[in-house]
Parts: structure tokens; sequence; C-alpha cells
């Protein structure tokens, strides 16, 4: 049996002695709320006869890499990413958490998963999403083939809601289920533990200017740069964000520490990520995600467990449509003859040991990043701009700036290997669609990282025709990619 227990700034993860095999745990850490209940988790009767190595997945909402979060979190480094491989190139291909972690589920771009957004009218834990995608997710396979499952923490923003099945939906695949309803906080939020609703923390003392004229509108959004009161808030929530990850921490040396104690982590499997990255001030931009910059996309990855090289570095680039395909195959499960998946496993980059041992290309040229913006949800009441259908998550505290619009839609392309370092992003600024309209074009960003890695010089009106032509034409390609055409 496994409790967990939320005390006031930690966690503390006890266990009575029952050994579970064959384990599928995802720990989803909020890094703006974390939810944990007391919980138990029994082993299934359907365990397999072969011994199957157990998984332990850490999932944290918001996390960056590039403003090194990973700084706040020693034990993760000497616990995980020492014994194992810690990757230095992992994308989020749709940087927002609801498609990000459909992504992460199905191994899909955003395109085939068909979750654009965090609203319910966007894919966000939809009937379609309930009744197609989800119980072909990587959860469900696993329980397919005997693993106990075990899932704790966020889920998809719109989980919980009345028109997503509410509290009783339980998605497939998962025997223990601790579900936040809704998208996070730090208090005053409640759980759906297998089923039902449950509240929790009621009482919290008992539980650059000259560049930004080359990005999309929404970062050249007034006050630009921003006044001195509204960079004390984004301080405020970059401390918070750190403080957070300090308490994810600590329940990562917990778990390895249980473990440890069983005698499992020879056996045991530990995968720490996130499910995109995040923005304090960067271009103006008080807190958010949404965009396709590097701080937004790159997110942290580290993997330890039976036969993985300790501290080795992964300079390949993998994405999170990569993960449900690669815990497949390191669980040696086969994937469904009928099941179409746009990521490939890396699982063989994880076990080599040396760099004679390197493939002789690189694993993966470019990749997508896609996001169908959001507009209609409410900010702050109080700002003049929040009544405008069009855009969303326009708050007071940062003199109304919007973090999102409709017309913050785009289609990226992101060249990264031994020869290029570059991003080219196509914003569509009427929703129209650029696979049945392709020749539409309103703006257009385009950087190269070799020699900007901040992203400041937008490269477009230098860029030559030809080369303009071919980039559009390799974005319409993957926009509409589906399995090995993907690759």
């Amino acid at each position: 049996m496994v409790n967990v227990v939320q005390q006031r700034n930690r966690m503390a993860i006890k266990c009575p002695g029952v050994r579970v095999l064959a384990c599928l745990l995802i720990v989803s850490s909020v890094v703006l709320s974390l939810g944990v209940y007391n919980g138990v988790l029994y082993p299934s009767e359907k365990i397999a006869q072969e011994k199957k190595p157990n998984f332990i997945i850490f999932l944290t909402d918001d996390q960056d890499l590039v403003l090194n979060s990973m700084n706040a979190m020693p034990k993760l480094k000497n616990l995980i990413g020492d014994y194992g491989i810690t990757a230095k190139n992992m994308f989020a291909t749709t940087p927002i958490c609801c498609p990000s972690r459909a992504s992460i589920f199905t191994g899909l771009y955003m395109h085939n998963h068909h979750t654009y957004n965090n609203t319910m009218e966007g894919g966000c834990n939809s009937v379609e999403w309930r009744r197609k995608k989800e119980p072909r997710g990587f959860p469900a396979i696993f329980k397919e083939h005997g693993y106990n499952t075990f899932y704790a923490g966020k889920y998809l923003n719109m989980y919980g809601k009345k028109k997503g099945g509410g509290v009783k939906h339980i998605p497939f695949g998962w025997d223990w289920w601790i579900g936040l309803v809704g998208n996070s906080a730090y208090y005053n939020y409640f759980l759906s533990v297998n089923g039902t609703k449950i509240p929790h923390g009621q009482n919290p003392s008992i539980d650059y200017l000259p560049h930004v004229l080359e990005k999309h509108w929404l970062l050249r959004q007034e006050p630009n740069p921003l006044p001195m009161d509204a960079i004390a808030g984004v301080d405020e929530v970059f401390r918070n964000r750190l403080r957070t990850l300090q308490t994810v921490d600590d329940i990562v040396a917990n778990l390895h520490g249980l473990l440890k104690d069983k005698n499992l982590l020879d056996e045991t499997y530990l995968i720490f990520t996130s499910d995109h990255g995040y923005h304090t001030g960067m271009f103006s931009q008080p807190i958010d995600k949404r965009q396709p910059y590097e701080f937004d996309i790159r997110v942290p990855l580290l993997v330890s467990g039976p036969m993985i090289p300790k501290q080795k570095v992964l300079d390949d680039v993998v994405l999170n449509i990569d993960l449900a395909p690669t815990l497949l195959e390191m669980a040696k499960i086969p994937k469904p003859d009928d099941l179409i998946m746009d990521g490939q496993s890396f699982a063989h980059l994880l076990f080599q040991k040396t760099s004679d041992e390197q493939i002789p290309h690189d694993f993966r040229d470019d990749f997508l990043i896609e996001y169908s913006g959001q507009g209609g949800e409410v900010g702050s009441k109080t700002c003049p701009i929040s009544q405008d259908p069009n855009v969303s998550q326009c708050l007071e505290k940062f003199y109304c700036k919007c973090q999102d619009a409709r017309n913050n839609t785009y289609m990226c392309l992101r060249q990264l290997n031994s020869k290029l370092n570059t991003k080219f992003c196509i914003f569509l600024d009427d929703e129209v669609n650029l696979v049945s309209r392709p020749h539409f074009l309103n703006f257009i960003e385009h950087y190269d990282l070799s020699k900007d890695p901040y992203e400041l010089h937008n490269l477009n009106e230098v860029l030559a025709e030809s080369e303009r032509t071919e980039l559009r034409s390799r974005v319409l390609e993957l926009s509409r990619c589906s399995g090995l055409s993907c690759v």
C-alpha cells in the first residue's frame, strides 16, 4: 500500500509493506498547485506471469528549462539525473497544458488528437477525446498488459466539468484515480478520488522594445516594457514557482527512498518531465505559456532505471509525442497494429552506453510546433479588452495585457540537427485553415538560433523567397502528417 500525505510545505510517503509489482504510477505535480490524497494502491490480480519493470512518471505543469528551474531541484538531479540520462533537447510540440498532455498520452500531434487548446470547445476533455482518443492512450494499453496503474494530480484542464463527464468519469486504464478537478489552485481545490469529489485545502494553516516590433501583436501590447509594479508581480510568481518545485523535489526523494527501502529500484524506471515551458516577463509578456519560443517549448527530461547508463547526456531531439511509444517499447509491450502514433520510440537512445554506439545520423532532423489560439475567456472583468471574444487571459494585475487570442494560431517548423538550428513560424491571423489555403500568409517569424538564441531578430524579411517556399512546404507537410509521415 502507498500512502501519500499532504503536509504544509512537504509531502511524506509511507509504505506499510505490501510490494506492488508491474506498476505504472504517474504523479502529475502542478507547478502552481499540488494535488495529493491519502490513498491505497491495491495490486491487480491480472499481473502477467512474466516479471515486468515498474514505471513511475513525474509530470510537472509549466516547468521551463530555459529559466533554470532545475536549479531548485538538487535531489532530482542527484537521484535520477546522476543515475541515468538527462536530455538536452526535449520539446513540447504544443506549449499549452491540455494539448500537450493529450500528445503525451496518445503519441499524437495536436492536429491528430484534436485537442487544440484548454477549452471544451477546443477539444479539452471533449466527447471525442473521451470516446476515441483516451481509450487508445498508453495507460490503457499498459493496463491491458497486466499493469497496476495509479494516477494522482492534474490531468486535463476541463476534467471534472459536467460536460466532460463530471468527476465520476475515470479515464481508461487507471485502477486508482486521484484527478485534480479543473485547473490548478494553491488552496480550495477538489479531487476526484475514484469518482468521488473530495474537497481539499479550505484552511491553509491546516491543509526588450526594439525587438518586439518584429513579433506577433500579442507581444507588442502596451505597456512595453513592463512597469516596475508589474515586474514585482512577475518576480513573485517566479519565486513561488521555485518554491513549489522544491516540494516536487521532496516528492521525488520520498518516492525514491520508498523504492530503495523495498528493494525495487533495480526494477523501476523513473521518468521526470513537464508538459511545456513557461515565461515570466520575456518580450514583456507577464506570465503564461502558449508561445512558440524556446522558453515555452523546451522541457526537462530525466530517465533512470535498469540498464540505463549513469550520468549520460542525451543530445538527440526528443518530443512529448515520443513518450508513449518509448514507454511501450521499454515495457516490451507491442503497439496494437491498428494504433497510429506520430511519435517514435527513443528507447534505443536511452540504453546506448558510449558515443561509439551512436547512430550515424540525427534521430530527428525537424519537427512541428502548433497551437490554436484561445479566445472568449474573461480574465479580469475590469479590463475593457476582456469583453472582446477574440482574446483571453487579460489580467488587471499586469495592466490588462492579454496572454492569448484566437489569432495566436500558428504552425512552426523547428529544425535542430548537426547542420541547422532554426525556427520558421506561420501565424494565421484570420483563423483560416492553412491546409486548405496554403498560399495565405499574414505573419511569419524566422530565427537562426545558432546566432540568435534568444530569438530577438526576425529574419523573415531577408529570407530568400525560394527558401521561404521550401520552409512553408515543410510546415504544410508536417501539419497534415500522420504516423510514419511525421518522421
